[in-house]
């Protein structure tokens, strides 16, 4: 399990951690945000992936880092 890190193979101001619910894994990618008025969530956008193991989720995150 991997602790919600900043890489600097992603995005200036990304976030992500890779942890497991259950049987699953989960890789969750993140842009901080400060709450607002309007913002009820301390993010701009956040997606989740879910995966049977962690080998996987790391495999999306080195794509996401490559695509974006």
């Amino acid at each position: 399990m991997v602790p919600p890190m900043n890489s600097s193979k992603l995005p200036d101001g990304m976030t992500y951690s890779i942890i497991s619910k259950g049987t699953e894994i989960v890789l969750s990618i993140w842009e901080p945000a400060q709450l607002t008025e309007s913002r009820i969530l301390p993010f701009l956008f956040k997606t989740n992936y879910r995966f049977s193991s962690e080998a996987e989720a790391h495999r999306m995150l080195r794509n996401y880092q490559i695509n974006y």
